[in-house]
This record gives C-alpha cells, sequence and structure tokens, in this order.
C-alpha cells in the first residue's frame, strides 16, 4: 500500500522528529540508570552475553534477553553514537518514530490519512509514553510498542497479498518483529502471536489464508526459534537453574501473581482508570472512547477482519494484565496504537462522510433561494458553493475533534530537561581535574538505599572510600580538613545522626560551617572546600565553575 507522500512528510516532520528534541538534556531515572549501567558494562568489559546489573558491577542482568543492550552498546563502541544520555536514547526515540510511521500506515490502511495523522496525533500528546519510560526513555517500552506494531501491519499486509513473495516478506517481518519484543522485553511480547493467532482461528478470512500459507508460517516459526533460543541456552548452561528461576519465577510469576515492589500493587481497574485520567490530561478521551465504540459498530456492520485484530489487540492483553497484582502504566504501552487508531478513525469517518450531507443541504438552500429571489441574484450568492463548502466543513469538523491542546503540551515538555545528577558529578570531574589530584568520593550510603540513577552518575568518580560514620572524627576531615576536602555521598538518616552528634560533642560556637551541598531525594552531596563551585546554582546552570 503506498502512503501519500504530503501526509507522510507531515508526520515525519510533527510528530517522528520532535521525539529527538533536547533527548540528551535530562539525567537518566531509575529504570534507564540500570539499563543505562548494563550497556556500560559491556563497553567496559566486553561482556556481550552477560550484561551486568547494578550498583554492584559483577552481578548479572538475567531479568530479560539483552538485545536491547546490545542494540544500544553496538554503534557507540564503532563510535557512530555518542557515550552520553543522547547516545543511549537515540534507538529509543528512533524506535517511537518508526512505530507512529507504522501507526499512520495502519490509519491509512483503514480510513485514509485523516484516520493515520489523528491516530498518531493523539499518542503523541499521550505525555506518559513519551516522558514516563517511554518513547524518549532508554528502556524497553519503545522497541517493545514497535514490535506489536509492525508485526499487526505486516500480518495486515500478508494477509492482503495476493502473490508469494509479498506473502512471504511480511510473513518473515511479522517474526523478526516478535524476536526484537521478545529478546528485548521477553514475556511481554507474547500477546503478539497470541493476537494474530486469535484473529487467524476467529476471522474465516485469515482462517483460509493460514491453511494456504502453513508451510510459510511454519518457517517463520522455525526463524523465531533459531534466533531465540541460542542466549536462552547459553544462560542456561552458564547459570542454570538460577537463571530460569529469575527470569521466570521472580520475573514472570512473581510480577503477575505477587510484586517485587508493593508501590506497583494496584486494583484491577487501575488501567482504566489511569488511562481515563491521562486521556484527560490532553483533551482526548471523547475522541478515543467514542472512536473505540463506532469502530466496533462498523466491524459488526461491515465484518471487518482488520476492526476485529484491532479489538482483540487491545481488549485481550488489558484483559490479562488487569488480573495481575504488580502493575506499572508503561505496561500498557503496546496495547495503546488501537485506541489511538478508533480516535483517528471516527476522525476519518467525519471527514469522509461530512461532505456529502453539507452538499445536499447547501443544494436545498440553493433551490430555496432560487424560489424567492431572481434566479440572477441566486446565482451570484450560491453558485458553486455546495461543491467547496462540503470539504472545507469536513476538515473544520475533524480540526474541532482534534486533541491540539495535548500536541502542544508534550511538545513544552520535550523542552524542559534537566541534569542535577549528570551536571554535579561533571562538575566535581572538572574540579579534581583542575587541582590535578584524585580526591575520589567518600561514600556514605547503604547498598539498599542507593538509586540507581545515583550510582549511575557517581560511579565514574573514583575511587570511593567508605568510613565508619559511627566516628565523626571521617567526616569532620573530609568536610574541614583542606587537605582532606573531598564530596561526600551520604544518605540523609546518616547525616542528621552526624549532625546531632555534632551538636551534643562541640558547643555552638565551636561548630563548624555547614558545608554547601546537593539533594537527591534522600542522599545528600556535601560539597566542602573547593567543590562548593559545584552547589545548587552551578549544577543548575550546567556549567562546572
Amino acid at each position: 500500500m503506498s502512503l501519500s507522500r504530503p501526509w507522510l512528510a507531515l508526520v515525519l516532520a510533527l510528530f517522528c522528529l520532535p521525539l529527538f528534541v533536547g533527548l540528551g538534556d535530562s539525567d537518566l531515572d531509575d529504570d534507564e540508570a540500570s539499563y543505562s549501567f548494563a550497556v556500560d558494562r559491556i563497553l567496559e568489559v566486553g561482556e556481550w552475553l552477560t550484561p551486568h546489573s547494578g550498583p554492584h558491577d559483577g552481578r548479572p542482568f538475567l531479568e530479560i534477553p539483552p538485545l536491547k543492550f546490545w542494540i544500544v552498546a553496538a554503534p557507540i563502541r564503532l563510535g557512530l553514537l555518542p557515550h552520553n544520555e543522547f547516545g543511549l536514547r537515540f534507538w529509543d526515540a528512533l524506535f517511537g518514530g518508526a512505530m507512529f510511521l507504522y501507526v499512520f500506515a495502519l490509519g491509512s490502511r483503514l480510513a485514509g490519512p485523516v484516520c493515520g495523522a489523528t491516530a498518531v496525533l493523539v499518542l503523541f500528546g499521550h505525555w506518559p509514553l513519551l516522558v514516563d519510560h517511554g518513547l524518549r526513555s532508554n528502556g524497553m517500552d519503545a522497541a517493545l510498542a514497535l514490535s506489536y506494531c509492525g508485526g499487526i501491519w505486516h500480518f495486515f499486509a500478508w494477509a492482503s497479498s495476493a502473490e508469494s513473495v509479498p506473502r512471504r516478506r511480511h510473513a518473515v517481518l511479522v517474526g523478526l518483529y516478535f524476536i526484537l519484543g521478545f529478546l528485548t522485553a521477553f514475556a511481554a511480547a507474547l500477546f503478539l502471536p497470541l493476537i494474530v493467532g486469535m484473529a487467524g482461528l476467529l476471522v474465516p478470512e485469515y482462517r483460509r489464508q493460514l491453511v494456504r500459507d502453513w508451510r510459510l508460517w511454519c518457517g517463520v516459526c522455525a526463524l523465531v526459534l533459531a534466533l531465540s533460543v541460542p542466549w536462552f541456552v547459553y544462560a542456561s548452561v552458564k547459570f542454570g537453574s538460577f537463571f530460569w528461576r529469575l527470569i521466570l519465577a521472580d520475573s514472570v510469576y512473581t510480577g503477575f501473581f505477587g510484586y517485587l515492589n508493593p508501590s506497583h500493587v494496584h486494583p484491577w481497574y487501575y488501567y482504566l482508570e489511569t488511562l481515563y485520567r491521562r486521556l484527560a490530561d490532553a483533551d482526548a478521551g471523547p475522541l478515543v472512547f467514542g472512536g473505540l465504540a463506532v469502530l466496533i459498530v462498523q466491524t459488526i456492520r461491515r465484518r471487518s477482519a482488520e476492526g476485529v485484530a484491532l479489538l482483540l489487540w487491545v481488549t485481550v492483553p488489558l484483559a490479562v494484565i488487569s488480573a495481575s497484582t504488580s502493575k506499572g502504566y508503561h505496561h500498557i504501552y503496546p496495547f495503546l496504537p488501537p485506541l489511538a487508531l478508533g480516535a483517528g478513525y471516527l476522525a476519518g469517518l467525519v471527514f469522509m462522510l461530512a461532505p456529502a450531507p453539507v452538499d445536499r443541504a447547501l443544494d436545498a438552500v440553493q433551490r430555496a433561494a432560487a424560489s424567492f429571489a431572481p434566479k440572477a441574484v441566486a446565482a451570484l450568492a450560491l453558485a458553486g458553493a455546495n461543491r467547496r463548502a462540503g470539504p472545507v466543513v469536513a476538515l473544520v469538523l475533524v480540526v474541532g475533534l482534534l486533541p491540539l491542546s495535548g500536541y502542544y503540551q508534550a511538545l513544552a515538555r520535550l523542552e524542559h530537561g534537566k541534569r542535577p545528577l549528570g551536571n554535579a558529578r561533571d562538575c566535581v570531574l572538572h574540579v579534581q581535574g583542575q587541582a590535578g589530584a584524585d580526591g575520589g568520593l567518600q561514600v556514605e550510603v547503604p547498598d539498599g538505599v542507593f538509586s540507581h540513577s545515583v550510582n549511575y552518575y557517581f560511579r565514574s568518580i573514583r575511587p570511593w572510600q567508605r568510613a565508619d560514620t559511627s566516628v565523626p572524627a571521617s567526616l569532620d576531615a573530609s568536610l574541614n580538613d583542606p587537605s582532606q576536602h573531598r564530596p561526600i555521598l551520604i544518605w540523609d538518616l546518616r547525616y542528621q545522626e552526624y549532625r546531632r552528634r555534632q551538636a551534643v560533642s562541640a558547643p555552638a560556637w565551636a561548630q563548624r560551617v555547614v558545608s554547601p551541598m546537593l539533594t537527591f531525594a534522600d542522599i545528600l552531596l556535601l560539597l566542602p572546600g573547593p567543590y562548593a563551585a559545584c552547589s545548587a546554582d552551578a549544577a543548575g546552570s550546567g556549567e562546572p565553575h
């Protein structure tokens, strides 16, 4: 299917390219930092088959297969991308842009380019998809969402292809997109073959074509196994039952029937409730839910095979993950496109169907005007209006439906990046470089308190020195002795305990001046002596002083 080039250029300019705006201007969040740590360790020690998990350098990262780590690390190793936040997130923005193009293609197939462009607009305006474990974060969700969109589109293309060569190509691409999702996010990709399989069984048209091409699909399954199994064999041989316990029992079973983090426990309606609120943030709720209702009705009326597949895409996964105990809103991202396509379907129908009744109404007005006014006057007033006004009125109706405020809000969010952790690390390294000394970092944070972000950004300030804070002398020396000044990363509770002990052990007039500090949640960075240049003002400016 050929796509309209002007519409395609519009989607690229308004939705795909903005994903790269300010991509490296904010710190990596906790999950991003964990995945980025694995990439960094690949680049540092070359252990491609067994990435490591922070904050301990030697702990294997076995919760998911490592394909995404390889994708991110390879171009950095080859010097094609910088080793910074932009380079780490580049592939996610690229995958997000490709996902938008597939959604546009699906919408164009469903009800024309207006449908496709509207669906992409709805997704772009859904701010969590962009900024919260989304299309601009070094995580697994962008690749996973792309695998669903690409897999479903090529399934549709396979089903509609009359020639054998295009059918083989599209079937293989369905398999490759599944591999992308499976070797990136593991069990989260299993809904893709489930959706395709259910559509193949429920829709007579697909069922006949599956019977026709059963050898082709057996070959695709063999390809999937050939590319997916080797890493699992390697991990099983190297780590034995520990690997399977971690990737299946801890990551899948516990995540579904229990929880690893109490904050992830939510009621069954969590996804629906949060989806409703997030759509309301962008004024997209009426269009999405109205479009979904119209899509359901039209699928039943027209017995649409593609409509059935789209409805399976959203209903089956949502029903299953809503029954799980542990929930995170980003788990819904691969299943947002069919909802956006429902919104696009409604907009596309309005654009296609509105001109006809408008033309008929204008014809009636013209006839009525001719009966009450001289024919020449009526001709001057209304001649040709019915042929020009119909599409214009339809366009006005569609624009009135669009959630444009969500688009502007999303653009605004792209412009507000913050790098307090990155700026503080860079400034400390700059100060140490100017002094010509390797002062390192004094670390007084328990391992269980260390966030992945703090560990990721400050692990490059070496060596780390840990002291017994039950004896305040170590902190006193680092804070107050110019010959021993060094930055101190300390848990807030430990610092408050140190201050209480200091208050008891010395009179008020003899207590030292409090060091400048930066605060990262419950972890403080104390900045004595020359490191005071990295205080809040310096770190906020992005320039080391």
